[in-house]
């Protein structure tokens, strides 16, 4: 490797490159991009990513909990014109769809083979709450004991409960990170719901953006208010510059 090489890859470790992917993206197809990349990233041949993009509609589940969330089988997900995957990251049963925003950050986090995963989980929830106050959703929070960020609602009994925005699920191979997050900001979570127990959490639920801004009697924010919000306070936790293509 010459010098002018080495020294623009120093430079590239501290950029996030951001990516908008675009709608209805097959999901086994964005696995293995995501997996092309991060195996890059931890070679040091490209600088961090940031993934954005909307899949078509899929139900993944993991390998440690495979089938123990789904309330349906697999050929009724499959005649409701969903995907079956098995995704290899963390978390239980999740779904993804048309009007659900979903970010892939391909991280370099250390030189390290080890990273603290709890550590990089509470630092991206940081940074996504960080992202909804910036754009106006001051119900947005965390809860104590579960992942992802929440918003606090009421029945008509007034009788309290979380409800999930967005759901995280990732993981760390050589150092990087990868998979990620999902915003609900107008899917039709229902039609989901409907053969999965979201995130195995039966005594909660999910919410989306459009359902938050609604009852608020506020008007919804752009798609790329919400892709820019996300991505600048994503650089902004782990220190990285962000930059787009």
């Amino acid at each position: 490797m010459d010098i002018e090489s080495s020294a623009e890859l120093v430079r590239d470790r501290g950029r996030l490159e951001a990516k908008f992917l675009g709608f209805n993206q097959p999901y086994q197809e964005t696995l293995a991009l995501m997996h092309h990349i991060h195996e890059e990233v931890a070679l040091h041949k490209r600088s961090s990513q940031l993934l954005l993009l909307e899949h078509k509609p899929v139900i993944t589940i993991t390998r440690s909990h495979m089938m123990k969330s789904v309330k349906t089988s697999e050929a009724a997900i499959l005649d409701s014109g969903i995907d079956l995957v098995v995704a290899d990251r963390g978390g239980d049963a999740t779904f993804h769809g048309p009007g659900q925003l979903v970010g892939y950050p391909i991280i370099r986090l250390s030189n390290k083979h080890y990273v603290d995963i709890a550590w990089y989980v509470r630092s991206l929830e940081m940074s996504l709450l960080m992202a909804m106050h910036r754009l106006g959703v001051a119900s947005a929070q965390l809860v104590p004991g579960f992942t992802g960020i929440w918003v606090k609602t009421s029945d008509e009994l007034a009788r309290v409960k979380f409800k999930k925005l967005i759901a995280i699920g990732v993981g760390i191979k050589d150092g990087v990170s990868k998979h990620g997050f999902a915003l609900n900001i107008d899917i039709d979570h229902a039609k989901y719901s409907e053969h999965i127990v979201p995130c195995g959490l039966k005594d909660r639920g999910v919410i989306t953006l459009r359902e938050v801004f609604s009852q608020q009697s506020l008007e919804m924010p752009e798609r790329s208010a919400m892709v820019l919000a996300i991505s600048q306070c994503l650089a902004q936790t782990f220190s990285l510059l962000l930059t787009w293509p």
